[in-house]
């Protein structure tokens, strides 16, 4: 007998509008963004026809709203793994229903599109590096392949690093 995989529910598309940061009614963060769905059909000789998208509200809340503040904008493809969640509106004395998906994990789909992730064109090398030899030695690395995030600058002195458990209460400057 096979092991079940456990699964979610998921939503691939394209940012519509540009992601807007508020906060709930109860102080929680609230990122939230029109999306486009594309839709396919499949014709009787085998050909794929491109449908009309759907349009939806993407959702995402708490601590990871405002750490993904600023990562994603209109035009982007994503792939996002939450839940639908429908909410009553109250519109003029008429109840509707709405729904928004909201995630609880999301990335830029690599599937679909190809984004620019040299260094020479990352924002905080942009506002960080004023010195303007290494911002064009950084413009003539090609931009093909993985890149890797810019790391902050690091103190002069060595930190002390206490190894044990995460559950000792100390927690590791370099993260788990």
């Amino acid at each position: 007998m096979a092991d079940q995989i456990p699964t979610r529910e998921s939503l691939a598309g394209f940012l519509v509008t540009e992601p807007q940061l508020t906060t709930t009614a109860g102080g929680a963060y609230r990122l939230a963004a029109r999306v486009g769905v594309d839709h396919w059909s499949r014709d009787p000789d085998g050909a794929r026809r491109r449908l009309e998208p759907s349009f939806h509200t993407l959702a995402i809340y708490g601590d990871l709203a405002a750490r993904l503040a600023g990562e994603f904008h209109k035009g982007d493809r994503f792939v996002a793994a939450g839940r639908t969640r429908s909410y009553p509106v109250d519109r003029v004395g008429v109840e509707d229903v709405r729904y928004e998906f909201v995630a609880t994990r999301i990335g830029h789909d690599a599937t679909e599109s190809a984004l620019d992730r040299s260094m020479a064109h990352h924002p905080t090398n942009q506002a960080r590096h004023l010195d303007t030899h290494r911002a064009q030695d950084a413009a003539k690395v090609p931009a093909s392949g993985r890149r890797l995030r810019a790391v902050p600058d690091l103190p002069a002195q060595p930190t002390l690093v206490r190894h044990g458990s995460p559950r000792d209460g100390v927690a590791s400057p370099l993260g788990t």
